[in-house]
């Protein structure tokens, strides 16, 4: 079963959010983890940077929003699941 990440939510953004906004969250989380001593503190910098290289362009955002809509149907998400937190 294929997983994709919750770019959104790794950014700790909306689906609606504004590159400027994505922006100032991508800075922010990498300011918290790269201060951060915990242990999977690279795992997770490594998915902020994934999030952020996907939604920051808006071509590789829209099919990642398109994939996204794909998994809210049943018919359509059959074998595929969301990562969340």
């Amino acid at each position: 079963m294929a997983e994709l990440p919750d770019h959104y939510e790794s950014l700790e953004v909306s689906s609606k959010a504004t590159l400027d906004e994505m922006e100032r969250a991508y800075e922010a989380r990498l300011a918290e983890l790269l201060a951060s001593r915990v242990e999977d503190a690279p795992e997770e910098l490594a998915e902020v940077e994934l999030a952020y290289s996907v939604l920051r362009d808006p071509a590789k955002r829209a099919r990642y929003d398109e994939d996204d809509a794909a998994l809210q149907s049943p018919e359509l998400a059959a074998g595929i699941s969301r990562v969340k937190g």
